[in-house]
């Protein structure tokens, strides 16, 4: 979903509100997000009521990599029905790494929201560098570069006059030094000026942190995520916990309300007598000072009330942020538009769909059927017994290679005529690699998207995930083996196994595996079910693994129920699959020897550039 709400599972998190979303925003309908990058999840989303029994709404199930959503929630029917919801983790494998999220993609009121984060007071020079690290660190990361922190010019001295030599500078980028309360850089934001570097005239929302509050990146986050859908009327005034900023406050009530005196909870006060709404994401709202006419007085003495903008240039100021937003949410809703048009005429195609069947892709694949009708495969593993200088005597056939092969292009100019991978621990530590690769049709399962690989020239198949992963065999029908790539390619517990599935589409009469060893070395390192490079050999190339580098611990009974199946499912079709591998314990497969199939000529392979 394009936008994110609110992370679930987070330690001390009350829920999350439906109610609360409905009073101060303009969310209409949101859903849940699982996304799991490694290992097997389970989540329950649960509606908590009180004086009740939670109840089950939707259970998001991940047992492998890749994305899950919940039905469509509608905030109103929620919040009609009372109580919160809460994710709730189920089950998860011990090396399981997923995020969960509440998100929609609901048009936003304010689709480019800049916050300004006032830290009132003056603050140790510790905790103050503290906060303004978390808070650089959060801009950096969540590509929030606009973002804003305001600081007491007290704080800045401390923090300056305590840097020892070599420290980095004590104000980063987006850190700005301001008058008490921050009503000087108010006052500059509502005349439209610049401060150094910084721009202030395009914030939208004014959001304060309590100094008594550890900040995390979650505060800021969740304040960044109500900005979006914020109403102009509405105004978060938060407890310190659950994780959210004091308050956050759409900057064009300071333009109508005028700029704060002395004490922000004072003017808050102000503002609700002004018409805003108070709310808290759990529970009520902290209280207030009233404003009584002592109390006004007090405050007059504190601090004299800085000077508030012209009248003719706020209301211009005004009316141009107005519109500017409004603008804005057109665009937002004209996209959405055409979105749902092209939808429903079968051409939305950006990088993030996975719709494995969309219109390239399976054009490309109704050209890869039978394209190879009659010719003979070879399907080339990794395994030390393979030979670089081999390659070359392959002569016509067909080549499909995967994973690390690149490793032997320095020494050959042979390349495979289709490239796979669909480890996604292979994939993600060598991405670079693999996407500068040329020369070879890359094949990958449409499941490598979840990972972020979106690149052109790689064509996705749809996969077909066994009912587990961790124990795979305990399905009867486990493994399936797919004849038809449009419908999907099988999963076997290694790439060889869909190699072979892709070669049989294309119409290959025999199938040929060389350097598929079946056999390996294990590291005494091992975290969870994956393996830490320790300096064995289980590849061709010396450098095939760097040291630390994890990889999938194999399964070698699993890996032979898979080539048997592949075995059965080629006889059936009329096509040997044999073993020439120089070196291998793979005894299910018929074995002939590499030498007798591809004896040495002498003359070089040629290239298969015209195959392509």
């Amino acid at each position: 979903m394009t936008y994110r709400l609110q992370t679930g599972l987070a330690s001390g998190d009350a829920g999350f509100a439906p109610g609360f979303w409905a009073r101060a925003s303009h969310l209409a309908v949101f859903g849940v997000e699982l996304c799991v990058t490694r290992g097997a999840v389970e989540v329950d989303l649960l509606q908590e009521r009180p004086g009740m029994e939670p109840q089950l709404l939707d259970r998001l199930d991940c047992p492998f990599p890749g994305r899950q959503f919940s039905p469509a929630l509608s905030v109103l029917d929620l919040t009609a029905v009372g109580g919160r919801l809460r994710p709730l983790l189920r089950a998860a494998s011990e090396d399981a790494e997923y995020d969960l999220c509440f998100a929609t993609n609901d048009p936003p009121a304010t689709p480019r929201p800049r916050l300004a984060f006032l830290l009132p007071g003056a603050l140790p020079a510790a905790q103050a560098r503290t906060i303004v690290e978390i808070f650089a660190a959060w801009r950096a990361a969540s590509d929030s570069t606009s973002a804003l922190l305001l600081i007491s010019d007290q704080t800045a001295r401390t923090m300056t006059a305590t840097a020892s030599e070599g420290d980095s500078p004590p104000l980063p980028s987006g850190v700005i030094a301001t008058g008490p309360a921050g009503q000087a850089w108010l006052r500059r934001a509502c005349h439209e000026v610049t401060n150094g570097a910084h721009a202030v005239a395009d914030v939208t929302h004014l959001a304060t942190l309590d100094p008594a509050q550890a900040l995390t990146p979650e505060i800021l986050a969740r304040a960044a995520a109500l900005a979006l859908y914020l109403r102009e009327d509405a105004l978060l005034h938060s407890p310190a916990t659950p994780p959210w900023p004091e308050s956050l406050i759409d900057l064009r009530q300071l333009l109508r309300h005028g700029l704060p005196r002395s004490s922000f909870h004072g003017y808050l006060t102000r503002l609700e007598r002004g018409g805003l709404g108070r709310h808290c994401p759990a529970g009520t709202p902290p209280a207030l000072p009233p404003l009584g006419r002592l109390a006004q007085i007090r405050q007059r003495l504190a601090a004299p009330r800085p000077a508030n903008p012209e009248a003719a240039l706020t209301r211009l100021r005004l009316q141009t942020a107005t519109q500017l937003r409004q603008r804005d949410h057109d665009a937002v809703v004209e996209r959405d538009r055409l979105q749902r048009r092209l939808e429903a005429a079968g051409l939305w195609e950006p990088d993030q769909v996975r719709a494995d069947l969309d219109r390239a892709n399976r054009t490309l694949l109704s050209l890869l059927r039978n394209r190879h009708q009659g010719r003979r495969a070879v399907v080339i593993g990794n395994g030390p017994s393979l030979r670089i200088h081999d390659l070359e005597r392959l002569g016509d056939a067909v080549t499909f290679a995967s994973n690390k092969i690149y490793l032997a292009y320095p020494e050959t100019t042979w390349r495979p005529h289709y490239y796979s991978v669909e480890d996604h621990l292979i994939l993600l530590n060598n991405r670079d690699h693999i996407e500068a690769l040329d020369g070879s049709l890359k094949i990958f399962p449409a499941n490598t998207r979840d990972f972020g690989y979106h690149a052109a020239d790689t064509v996705f198949v749809p996969f077909l995930p066994p009912a587990s992963f961790q124990d795979p065999c305990a399905d009867p029908d486990f493994p399936a083996f797919s004849r038809d790539l449009s419908l999907g390619i099988a999963w076997g517990s290694t790439i060889v196994y869909s190699q072979i599935q892709m070669a049989l589409y294309m119409g290959c009469r025999e199938i040929v595996l060389i350097g598929v060893d079946h056999r390996y070395t294990l590291p005494g390192r091992k975290q969870g079910n994956q393996y830490l490079h320790d300096g064995e050999q289980n590849h061709f190339h010396p450098d095939y693994r760097q040291p630390g580098e994890t990889w999938h611990e194999p399964n070698l009974k699993v890996l032979e129920v898979s080539y048997a199946k592949a075995r059965d499912a080629c006889a059936a079709a009329g096509v040997r699959l044999l073993n020439a591998s120089r070196d291998s314990a793979l005894d299910v497969l018929e074995r002939v020897e590499f030498d007798r199939l591809f004896p040495q000529t002498g003359v070089s392979h040629d290239r298969h550039a015209a195959d392509l």
